[in-house]
């Protein structure tokens, strides 16, 4: 079965079979409570990060990787070229991509995604009886350094959009990029629908590999930030004005 990494597309145990089918079997995996197979992407087979059913045939998938498999097939992305569902060949168009619907923009991987991960970031270690030395910290952000933050708080990762406003990364990426900057990395790649990013944690720029022309501000913010600013939605999932945002 695939991994559930963002870094990896590949097709889950049900593709092409028919088994997969959400007629309610239950899935075991990792030792956890069996689920049913609607539960689980048919691609990724992991529990769908921004869920995306498809209309003839109601099986759910995550967006990016639902995406991500119309992008390899056409990458054009036209209208009129015809998909098959990965679960039972049903056929569909991109028009998914762009369905009306309503997004949480601050939703996070679904709980039981990665018991290790917690509102879509990773859990730091923290010595109760250890307080920070913030000489140290001053010392290195004066020298231009980075020094992750002892308190486990929620940060969110965004992409500019091409007009107003921002987008939040797809809560996968979103990790990996916390993963990233937690470690003091200046940089890190990225897969996005099959396609390679730089991001610059230095510059705060995403840029793809293939064409460095054009390059997207990132954004790391907190919570309460993120309130104060114009989100567009996650990952691109649909128009925003559409939206009923709750």
């Amino acid at each position: 079965m695939a991994s559930c990494s963002a870094n990896s597309f590949g097709f889950g145990e049900g593709f092409g079979s028919g088994n997969n089918s959400g007629s309610g079997k239950n899935f075991k995996g990792n030792g956890k409570e069996p689920r049913k197979m609607m539960d689980i992407c048919g691609i990724c087979g992991c529990a769908p990060v921004l869920p995306t059913r498809l209309p003839n045939c109601s099986h759910h998938f995550c967006y990016l990787c639902i995406k991500t498999l119309i992008a390899q097939q056409d990458p054009g992305f036209n209208q009129n070229v015809y998909h098959s569902c990965p679960t039972c060949r049903a056929m569909f168009t991109r028009s998914i991509l762009f369905a009306p619907q309503q997004v949480n923009v601050h939703r996070a991987l679904p709980m039981d995604y990665d018991q290790n991960v917690q509102n879509g970031q990773v859990p730091m270690d923290m010595d109760d009886d250890v307080k920070p030395d913030l000489a140290a910290i001053q010392a290195a952000w004066a020298n231009g350094r980075r020094m992750a933050s002892t308190v486990n708080a929620t940060f969110m990762w965004l992409y500019k959009a091409r007009g107003d406003g921002w987008w939040r990364f797809d809560p996968r990426d979103e990790r990996l990029i916390e993963e990233g900057y937690q470690a003091g990395r200046e940089m890190m790649f990225i897969t996005i629908l099959g396609n390679q990013y730089e991001i610059d944690f230095d510059l705060n720029l995403q840029t793809p590999v293939r064409d460095r022309s054009i390059p997207r501000e990132i954004w790391r913010v907190t919570a309460a930030e993120f309130d104060g600013l114009v989100i567009r939605g996650v990952a691109g999932v649909t128009d925003p004005m559409y939206w009923d945002v709750k």
